[in-house]
């Protein structure tokens, strides 16, 4: 699509150009001329790959580095905050872990029962996740790609997973873990530990 830049500037932060595509007689005098504009100018790149011409530009502009990296901050102090919460409600259920144990439930048992809790909750943040972010996904996509699926990788998905899947896992079990290496004393006083 081509448009007048005069429309377009209107529709940018700066109002200046991204890049400028120039087209050469690729003469030495030509190249010449070119690096002394790129010289004089500030910030102003060279490119001469063909690729860029067609928009296949391999460099990633400075702007896009700041808003991956906010964004990489930002999830990664929501699945720390998450983490951090599954951690203090396993370790808040001592004294259940402790009465499983005196009643004759076994380490490998309470693992077992632990995981597949830590898996009910995977399975259900998982699909409520998708099913939550399935409306606005469409309707961005219609809107600005004019179909219902999103552009991108389709490994994104699977790798969420797998990262939640992970998360949730290690903040279980590691808290399950570390609570069943402590000897196991009855939550009260009253009751005798036989075991």
């Amino acid at each position: 699509m081509v448009l007048s830049r005069d429309l377009v500037a209107g529709h940018t932060t700066t109002g200046l150009d991204d890049s400028i595509l120039i087209r050469s007689d690729g003469t030495d005098a030509a190249r010449q001329n070119l690096a002394a504009l790129t010289e004089s100018r500030p910030g102003l790149v060279l490119d001469d790959d063909p690729a860029a011409a067609l928009g296949g530009t391999a460099v990633v502009s400075p702007e896009l580095w700041v808003n991956i990296a906010v964004l990489a901050v930002l999830l990664g102090y929501l699945l720390l905050g998450i983490a951090n919460k599954i951690v203090a409600a396993t370790t808040q259920r001592r004294n259940e872990l402790a009465t499983l144990r005196l009643i004759g439930a076994t380490t490998r048992q309470i693992r077992a029962m632990m995981r597949r809790e830590a898996a009910l909750i995977c399975v259900v943040s998982l699909a409520t996740g998708l099913l939550l972010s399935a409306v606005p996904v469409v309707l961005l996509s219609i809107g600005f790609l004019h179909r219902p699926w999103p552009a991108g990788p389709a490994w994104l998905t699977p790798l969420i997973a797998v990262v939640v899947a992970t998360i949730t896992f290690l903040a279980t079990e590691l808290p399950t873990r570390r609570l069943l290496r402590t000897p196991h004393r009855s939550p009260h006083p009253a009751v005798m530990n036989w075991a």
